[in-house]
């Protein structure tokens, strides 16, 4: 097989993977007569654009004749997405070196399985710190009504984006500031539809049914989670 066709081969494996269409990847990989580390790579991190079976992912990785820094990072972040944290960890401290990506996957492997406290130890840790590991922290510290916390870690952000705004309005609103949330949705984001209909359920749940209607009738997109929001709030 020439070099130029498992370098064709390859492009078309990675495209399938990376929009998520596994079946399509794994018949490109099959079709093909040598694997390159390129071809093992493009193929697991098909799972991470993909809600698949965490064990496939895994069983890919074991076939690997050798993985590099890449290889790891895929199934840090398959692992995490399905909240295995014992997996995540184990992988994690298997390691020889980590980047951004390794930290991140450990981190929302601790968000997703519910370990706060843990979270923010590991997100202390980090050398270095980015927005996507912030963030992560922020919204656990809101999910969880940790109002100070979430205002704290906010402040030292250098940068923010809807993600980490609309976690600060969703700290707010679980303590009842509804005029600190609103504030950040007419000040931030206004066109951002997520943290509009936090702003909703927030109005629904406290029985502020005219700013619910208001919220409800900007909405350029009605999903139902809006619609069971303004349902609830008539109840």
């Amino acid at each position: 097989m020439h070099q130029h066709d498992t370098v064709a081969l390859n492009a078309m494996l990675s495209a399938y993977a990376q929009t998520g269409h596994i079946d399509r990847a794994n018949a490109i990989f099959d079709s093909m007569p040598q694997h390159d580390m390129v071809s093992w790579n493009s193929l697991l991190s098909a799972y991470t654009h993909n809600a698949s079976d965490l064990s496939k992912a895994r069983a890919l990785f074991q076939r690997m004749p050798e993985r590099n820094l890449v290889s790891w990072n895929a199934l840090l972040t398959v692992s995490s997405q399905h909240g295995s944290l014992d997996e995540t960890k184990r992988a994690f401290d298997s390691m020889l070196a980590w980047d951004s990506i390794s930290s991140n996957a450990m981190l929302l492997a601790y968000v997703r399985s519910g370990h706060t406290d843990e979270a923010a130890t590991f997100f202390r840790s980090l050398p270095c710190r980015d927005l996507v590991s912030s963030t992560n922290v922020l919204a656990a510290y809101a999910e969880n009504g940790e109002l100070d916390k979430t205002k704290r870690l906010f402040e030292e952000m250098p940068e923010w984006d809807s993600v980490c705004l609309t976690a600060m309005l969703v700290a707010y609103a679980h303590k009842g500031y509804l005029e600190h949330a609103r504030q950040l949705l007419d000040g931030f984001l206004r066109d951002d539809v997520v943290a509009s209909v936090a702003m909703l359920v927030a109005y629904a749940q406290h029985r502020h049914l005219e700013h619910s209607k208001q919220v409800f009738g900007s909405l350029l997109v009605r999903n139902l989670v809006s619609w069971n929001a303004m349902l609830a709030g008539y109840v």
